[in-house]
C-alpha cells in the first residue's frame, strides 16, 4: 500500500499528537520543553500541512482534539506545581 504525502502527514501528526498528550504533564526540571513541546509543535505543523493539501479533511478532526487535551493537561499540571509545590 502506497501512502501519499498527505497520508504520511496525517500519520506523523497523529503519532506526535499522542506523544504530546501522553508526556504533557512532565514539568519536573522543565523537561516538558524538551520532551513534549517539540512534538506538539511538529504535530501542529504536520496537521496544518496535511489538512491544506488533502481532500479528505474530515480525518484531521481528531488531531486538534488530542493537541488541546495535551495543552490543557500541561497547563493544569503547571498551575498545580506553581500553587502547591
Amino acid at each position: 500500500m502506497r501512502f501519499k504525502k498527505q497520508g504520511w502527514c496525517f500519520i506523523g501528526a497523529l503519532v506526535f499528537a499522542i506523544w504530546f498528550a501522553i508526556t504533557s504533564f512532565l514539568w519536573t526540571y522543565l523537561m516538558n520543553f524538551f520532551i513534549s513541546f517539540p512534538f506538539g509543535i511538529l504535530s501542529f505543523y504536520l496537521w496544518r500541512r496535511g489538512k491544506m493539501n488533502d481532500n479528505k479533511a474530515f480525518r484531521y478532526k481528531i488531531i486538534p482534539i488530542i493537541l488541546s487535551l495535551g495543552i490543557i493537561s500541561s497547563l493544569v499540571t503547571l498551575i498545580y506545581f506553581l500553587i502547591f509545590e
